[in-house]
């Protein structure tokens, strides 16, 4: 019931969940029980409007989330293992668990809830696998290998709304392979994102998500900055999606920068710092290398050189650490720029030569081109 009341009516979520967790307190834990809990957690780390608040409260939602997961193995749940895997890994467990471990338990949610028919929280865990694995850096290649089999799928079961989410995840994983050299019309997508209904706003806000994340990757940073500010300004914005989005409109803010010094674009910067340095509180592997990068970024733009020397390594090492791959990448890709800017050419073709390393496992051809014509500039190769 309250999986349909989040798409049909989101404000009666927590009640269902409140009175949920008020019979297991009454007549004992059941399979049924698990679910209470974890929805409740997910109604708590969602209902907050602003991520620092989220992000200073989520031990608590994800202490019980944890809890309902771990009872899992002692009662007999075959039959809502992909509905609980779905909302606990799918929504609660990134703020604090590492990314890359919530993508493949998600990939075992989708089994589960095929093998017992549960198509509706398969679709739903495959769906998170790709987001949370492409947020994570997984390879490319191997992602839209993926994509294309769970748009199969859904494809054989007639789900109309999951096969648009998988064409647009698959879009923007064709796009930062090549630029979207091999992709396919988006077969009505932008269609189905029109309409006042929340799952058509959920859509909308999804589709906003990637074009912001597609324009960022390819280096149009005032698109970036459009599609940003649109996803903001809707109210049903994933926490999640918000703090990810923060982090590239953050870089991407120094890019505008350069042609226009106003007030608002400054402070980009430094609130997305503020948000992503809390998030770290709870989970350092997925955060910390970001705010090691932003902050980097800051002290260059502001001539703090030593600074900026000792914050790019940080972050280049945090991602590393964390498994980023595309993150060490562009740690490593902005390390040089700023190591050209101040005349350290040596060291700025060493770090161009470790990001198109970085970008080629991530599986970005875009990418790496984009390095190689960097480096050729430089008048430098592979040292």
């Amino acid at each position: 019931m309250t999986i349909v009341a989040y798409f049909v009516k989101p404000e009666v979520v927590l009640p269902i969940c409140c009175r949920m967790v008020e019979l297991t307190l009454a007549h004992g834990v059941t399979k049924h029980s698990v679910m209470g809990l974890v929805q409740y957690s997910a109604a708590l780390c969602q209902r907050s409007r602003h991520i620092t608040e989220i992000t200073s409260h989520v031990q608590a939602p994800f202490a019980i989330a944890k809890l309902a997961i771990s009872l899992l193995d002692r009662i007999e749940s075959s039959d809502i293992i992909g509905r609980a895997y779905f909302i606990y890994y799918g929504l609660i467990a990134h703020y604090a668990e590492p990314i890359q471990s919530c993508g493949k338990w998600l990939s075992k949610g989708f089994e589960a809830g095929l093998s017992n028919g549960d198509t509706f929280s398969a679709f739903f865990c495959a769906n998170h696998h790709i987001r949370l694995s492409l947020i994570g850096g997984g390879n490319l290649s191997t992602l839209l290998r993926e994509s294309d089999y769970y748009l199969s799928v859904v494809e054989q079961h007639g789900n109309i709304v999951s096969k648009r989410f998988f064409m647009m995840y698959r879009q923007t994983i064709r796009v930062l392979i090549d630029k979207g050299a091999s992709n396919q019309n988006d077969d009505g997508a932008n269609e189905l994102c029109q309409g006042d209904s929340f799952s058509h706003k959920r859509m909308a806000e999804t589709m906003n998500f990637h074009k912001a994340l597609q324009s960022f990757w390819l280096g149009y940073a005032e698109r970036c900055h459009h599609y940003v500010l649109k996803l903001l300004q809707t109210n049903v914005i994933g926490r999640h999606h918000r703090l990810i989005i923060l982090f590239y409109h953050g870089i991407s803010s120094f890019t505008m920068l350069k042609r226009q010094r106003t007030s608002k674009i400054q402070q980009i910067p430094k609130e997305a710092i503020a948000n992503l340095r809390a998030a770290a509180k709870d989970s350092k592997w997925n955060y910390g290398n970001k705010v090691h990068l932003l902050e980097a970024e800051l002290s260059s733009h502001e001539g703090r050189n030593e600074d900026a020397n000792s914050l790019y390594a940080a972050a280049i090492i945090a991602s590393r650490s964390s498994r980023f791959v595309h993150e060490q990448g562009l740690a490593c890709e902005l390390a040089g720029f700023h190591y050209k800017k101040i005349g350290d050419l040596q060291r700025a073709l060493g770090f161009f030569n470790q990001a198109k390393s970085c970008y080629a496992e991530w599986g970005s051809e875009m990418k790496v081109e984009g390095i190689t014509r960097q480096l050729a500039f430089l008048g430098g190769g592979e040292i």
